[in-house]
This record gives C-alpha cells, sequence and structure tokens, in this order.
C-alpha cells in the first residue's frame, strides 16, 4: 500500500515512469493486463484480456486517472488485444493538448507564509478528462470509431485503385489542395513510371492499418489518419503510406509514399 501511495505522488508530480505504472496498476484492477510505455511525449499502452477489451470503457478509464495527474504527455496511443491472439483487435491514438498557464491560487496561508499550493496548472482548453468530453460530445467516441473505420475504407478502396496501373489521376482526383500544390502533375506521373518499373506488375494488397487522429486547433476541429498497407509487386512487396485529411465529410490524400518493405530481405 505504502508503495503505491509513493507511486502515486510522483505520478502525480509528473514522473513518466510512475504514470506508467500506475496506469499499469488502475488497468489491472479492472481486469486489464497493461503494458504502458513511455516515449517522448507520447504514452503507449497495450491492453490485453482473455475477452476483447472494450475501447471505449478502456480509453475512459485512462483519461480519467490522467486527470488526476501531472500534464506529462501530449498523445495517447492505446492497442487492445486478446489474449493469446498476435495481433491486435484495434488501435487509437489521441492527441492529449500539453500546454499549460499558471494561474494564481487563493491561499488562505497566514501572512508571510508560503503555501505549497500557491499555483495551480490548468490546461488550455482541456484537461486529460475534457479531451474525453470535447470527443464525446464533438465527436462522439462512436464518431471517431466511425471515422476510423471510414479512413480504412478509404485506404482499402483507393491504395489498389492507384498502384495497380500507377494512375497519377487516381491519386489527383483524390488529393488534398495541399498535395496538389507541392506535386505537379507531371512530376507525379514521372514518379509513377520509374514506381512501375521498380516495383513491377501488381498482385495484391494487404488491408491499410489506420490510426485516427482529431485535433483541436484554433481554426477548429481537424481530423487527420495515417493509413499504411504492405503491398505485393511482381519484383518486391512495398509499403505505401497514406496521410489522409477530412474536408467536409470526405477524406483527402495529403501525403502519398511507396518504400521497399525493408522487413523482407
Amino acid at each position: 500500500m505504502k508503495t503505491q501511495r509513493r507511486i502515486l505522488e510522483r505520478a502525480r508530480q509528473g514522473d513518466p515512469a510512475a504514470i506508467a505504472t500506475w496506469l499499469t496498476c488502475c488497468l489491472h484492477r479492472r481486469g486489464l493486463s497493461a503494458t504502458a510505455t513511455p516515449e517522448g511525449d507520447c504514452l503507449h499502452l497495450l491492453l490485453e484480456s482473455a475477452q476483447i477489451p472494450d475501447q471505449q470503457s478502456a480509453i475512459a478509464t485512462i483519461l480519467h486517472e490522467l486527470d488526476q495527474l501531472a500534464p506529462t504527455f501530449q498523445a495517447l496511443h492505446v492497442t487492445g488485444k486478446q489474449t493469446g491472439q498476435a495481433q491486435p483487435v484495434w488501435d487509437c491514438r489521441l492527441d492529449l493538448p500539453a500546454a499549460v498557464i499558471t494561474q494564481p491560487a487563493r491561499s488562505q496561508s497566514a501572512p508571510g507564509t508560503v503555501s505549497p499550493h500557491r499555483q495551480r496548472f490548468v490546461y488550455t482548453g482541456m484537461t486529460a478528462i475534457a479531451a474525453l468530453i470535447a470527443v464525446n460530445v464533438v465527436l462522439g467516441f462512436r464518431s471517431i470509431f466511425r471515422l476510423g473505420g471510414e479512413s480504412r475504407a478509404f485506404a482499402n478502396q483507393v491504395i489498389p485503385t492507384i498502384v495497380e496501373e500507377w494512375n497519377a489521376t487516381a491519386l489527383i482526383d483524390r488529393a488534398s489542395p495541399t498535395l496538389i500544390e507541392a506535386t505537379p502533375p507531371e512530376d507525379l506521373q514521372q514518379t509513377f513510371l520509374q514506381l512501375s518499373q521498380q516495383f513491377g506488375a501488381f498482385q495484391s494488397a494487404e488491408p491499410a492499418s489506420c490510426n485516427l487522429s482529431p485535433k483541436f486547433t484554433l481554426e477548429g476541429k481537424v481530423t487527420t489518419s495515417r493509413c499504411e498497407a504492405a503491398i505485393d509487386f511482381e519484383n518486391s512487396t512495398a509499403i505505401v503510406e497514406l496521410d489522409l485529411v477530412q474536408q467536409d465529410a470526405n477524406w483527402q490524400i495529403d501525403r502519398f509514399s511507396v518504400q521497399p518493405d525493408k522487413s523482407i530481405p
């Protein structure tokens, strides 16, 4: 018990390792085996249980616990899998506002003394739990999962359409204004010709995996999704990466990349 109190105290002070350990303990009490790994400003969590972990309740628990601790991380990456299975069943990334402001707290201390609560930290815009509320109210958890499914469906449809015949027009028709401005059509067609010669004829495409990232900016909500899929060609296997952005309820391609699969000798 004393050990847990020490961990909680360190977590409240912003110790990343203590935060990871505390979340692991909290999730364990809810029947989830958790592995928490701090990586820079992102906290990665792998959740496992005999039954498929419930995504909404797990994320709600994590954000509730983070709200009690110092604002240390800017992003949260949570993966859920069923015990004994090699592949995860769901994957979610949330951006957590990390900027803080300080405000003087009202102190009841006697004159001449310094209160330990002299200042309190307030998230600009949202605390961690407010991030959950914003996702719930503005997007809705169901909406965020629906958007994730939509971005995967878009990627699964558009990637083969583009690479089957290295169709530059198919990419341009679905490109964002940013990508169109950065990539002249004639340059894109030349690049596709080189890729066609490098990889050979299209054979098959693996289902895409996508990480949805709703962000809240001064201009409003921006929903992006980073997707990748392994594509088998005649000469080798390639990894296609897409950065998608939602514009007026439609998905557009903001970045398109094709690289050889380095995991295959």
